[in-house]
């Protein structure tokens, strides 16, 4: 819904003031999305992806190619920059990807899962753009299987379980509160009634089920 590909069945969304149901567009112009599939034009090459992408984003003409060179250099793509998409890796399309939607400079960015199966250099590289575009100021929404991925990146972390969220706070915080509360289930024989008695024994064990 953020991004505005589903609109709410109730309630209002607004970014930068803009209500994304009656007033998308420009919302979606201070924006940029990264999805999990590749949004990558395959049949044409890296610079004419990012060419693309800056009109439709209305980059003014006089920036196009020297954001598309400095975002080429950063990803490690410069030297590919006429080589069609189709030829590129996963890590190389991945990298385009990220290139295509920060060209405009958005001032929020959504990123869904954008490292699972990338090679150390190329998520070094997204990683370091998350940090430097969030200490420039952007927004970055990040979505992720990777805990640790969450920790290292993000200042406050949402853990969302069956689509609804189950906690919300910094990631020392959610760290602290799960350390605190720890469960262990031990499956005892209908006869392990003594080694029950004795994991009662132990400190921090509040209850010991005896019995499958």
């Amino acid at each position: 819904m953020l991004t505005t590909l589903l609109e709410p069945r109730d309630g209002r969304v607004r970014i930068y003031g803009h209500d994304i149901a009656r007033d998308a567009y420009p919302a979606k112009r201070r924006m940029g999305l990264v999805p999990e599939e590749s949004n990558v034009y395959t049949e044409l090459s890296a610079w004419d992806n990012l060419m693309f992408t800056a009109q439709l984003y209305r980059v003014p003409g006089s920036q196009r190619a020297s954001r598309a060179q400095e975002l080429l250099e950063t990803f490690g793509l410069w030297e590919k920059r006429h080589v069609k998409a189709e030829d590129f890796s996963k890590g190389m399309r991945l990298r385009l990807s990220i290139a295509m939607a920060i060209i405009h400079k958005p001032a929020l960015l959504f990123l869904d899962e954008p490292t699972p199966g990338l090679d150390t250099q190329s998520t070094r590289a997204i990683h370091g753009l998350i940090r430097r575009m969030n200490a420039e100021g952007a927004t970055i929404f990040l979505t992720t299987h990777q805990i640790e991925e969450a920790n290292q990146l993000c200042s406050r972390v949402a853990i969302i379980n069956h689509g609804q969220i189950a906690a919300i706070d910094t990631p020392e915080r959610l760290k602290a509160a799960f350390r605190q509360v720890q469960l262990i289930e031990v499956e005892l024989e209908p006869d392990g009634a003594a080694h029950g008695q004795a994991l009662s024994a132990l400190a921090g064990i509040t209850t010991v089920q005896n019995g499958r």
